[in-house]
């Protein structure tokens, strides 16, 4: 739990401070590969 709320805090913190197109690139990017990810596990 400590953890979590540590890694939280650093990832706001950093998501603030670089350019907001990294940012979205990078949730964008993540979330397709998380998403192919399960889509292979479920039906491949």
């Amino acid at each position: 739990m400590l953890g979590t709320l540590t890694g939280g805090y650093v990832a706001a913190n950093l998501s603030r401070q670089l350019p907001q197109i990294y940012v979205r690139r990078f949730v964008t990017l993540s979330s397709i590969a998380i998403t192919c990810y399960f889509f292979y596990d479920t039906y491949l």
